[in-house]
């Protein structure tokens, strides 16, 4: 069974922790509280009968559902099993429509955390082996999808187990240790898929339990999860440079030539050469935190043009066909009331009447500009031109967890170094 785990490679999907499955009660309307009582009384029972109608109940109406509370019957273990039984369809669909809405919600407990996959589902209750195998083989597909692209050795893994104070069962008499063995079933699977560093906490309830308390109810069941947090791990103080030789990226891509997470604090470097790129830095979300714009570094090599007409052509080209990469506050528009006037502002110096015209970056590049321009074309990118290379500082507190090099232009060479100050 565990090689069928291991063979399907990795995960990550925002689900819910100890601290969030509070958070996430907490949001249900008065009405949602007593439904969502209501279905994990009914689903505690073996009578088939109700189960099956209750689960009609959900399949029918789980659209009409607030995020939170389908998060809520997720993370209960009665529910999100019974839903899986029985229909599976639904149980997929909930899983799609709950991860649409956590992946852009930062709610990590764990710091430096910039995804998190709960695998307290893929336990029975009471046991410390996997059991449920569909959940772990969407989680880790999910995962897989995550990784695509990434360095798993600049992430650690956190694994974070927790226990309600509900008396456990035979073999876990010791507060903690089914906690801990769920951690240790899940270190196995985890530490298959290449990540060097793999650490294990564990996390006791401080629900009160008596006995003759309902096991099952919310409150204790918050308290029960195997959570898997994926850490960036990977000092910019410390960190390999970035080489970005090569052609630019491609429209699928939104030309993403580089895709770096990082922590700490320090200054990032980059030096672009004569070609424009554009480094920004990100939270987990993908929002922008910095962004240097459309940057050279180095003097063009074509003395009588301020923008090389090619680098012009290939960033109008991406913002009229709406990419990512030429959007945003730094992007530097001009505006054009002829072929003439184009020619006037990408010029040196605008007066001049002779200019050079031979180069696979001009001459084709002009042509192709005059007639977008005959054709209604009158915006066009340009870009900030310096001589040296261009610093930004990187830091962690704020939020910041990730830079994303963009290179549209067809030839590209950059270079990003972490720079750091020794105490």
């Amino acid at each position: 069974m565990q090689k069928v785990f291991v063979d399907l490679l990795l995960f990550i999907i925002m689900k819910v922790n100890k601290d969030q499955a509070k958070q996430i009660l907490q949001k249900l309307s008065p009405d949602e509280l007593a439904l969502y009582k209501q279905f994990n009384s009914q689903l505690s029972q073996l009578h088939e009968v109700n189960i099956k109608s209750t689960l009609k109940s959900i399949t029918s109406n789980w659209k009409n559902f607030s995020t939170a509370m389908l998060m809520a019957i997720m993370m209960n273990s009665n529910m999100a099993n019974a839903i899986n039984k029985y229909s599976p369809d639904t149980y997929n669909a909930i899983n799609t429509e709950i991860s649409k809405d956590t992946t852009k919600v930062n709610t990590n407990s764990v710091p430096g955390a910039v995804a998190n996959i709960e695998f307290g589902q893929t336990f029975a209750s009471g046991k410390a082996t996997l059991s449920n195998k569909q959940q772990l083989i969407n989680s880790v597909t999910k995962l897989k999808d995550w990784m695509k692209g990434k360095n798993a050795s600049n992430f650690k893994v956190v694994i974070v187990a927790g226990e309600s104070q509900v008396t456990n069962p035979k073999g876990f008499e010791q507060k903690g240790s089914l906690a801990k063995a769920r951690a240790e079933e899940i270190k196995t699977v985890v530490s298959k898929f290449g990540f060097d560093k793999v650490e294990t906490e564990t996390k006791i309830g401080d629900t009160p339990y008596k006995q003759g308390d309902n096991v099952n109810d919310p409150s204790y069941t918050a308290e029960q999860f195997v959570t898997v947090h994926i850490v960036v791990d990977n000092d910019v103080c410390s960190m390999k440079d970035i080489d970005g030789q090569g052609s630019g990226g491609d429209a699928q891509s939104d030309y993403i030539t580089s895709t770096n997470y990082l922590s700490g604090k320090g200054n990032l470097v980059i030096d672009t050469g004569q070609v424009p790129d554009r480094l920004v830095v990100v939270d987990i979300n993908g929002n922008i935190k910095q962004d240097t714009g459309y940057i050279t570094t180095q003097a063009s090599k074509y003395k009588d043009w301020k923008y090389t007409p090619m680098y012009v052509l290939d960033l109008t080209k991406a913002y009229i066909a709406k990419s990512k990469a030429v959007s945003g506050s730094k992007i530097k528009i001009i505006t054009v009331s002829s072929y003439e006037d184009l020619l006037h502002q990408l010029k040196n110096n605008p007066n001049q009447s002779k200019v050079q015209m031979l180069g696979e970056e001009i001459a084709p590049a002009l042509k192709e500009m005059e007639q977008m321009i005959k054709d209604g074309q009158k915006q066009f990118v340009v870009y900030d031109l310096g001589t040296s290379p261009a610093t930004i500082q990187f830091d962690q507190s704020k939020g910041e967890a990730s830079t994303l090099v963009y290179s549209p232009i067809g030839k590209t060479g950059y270079k990003i170094k972490g720079v750091c100050q020794k105490n």
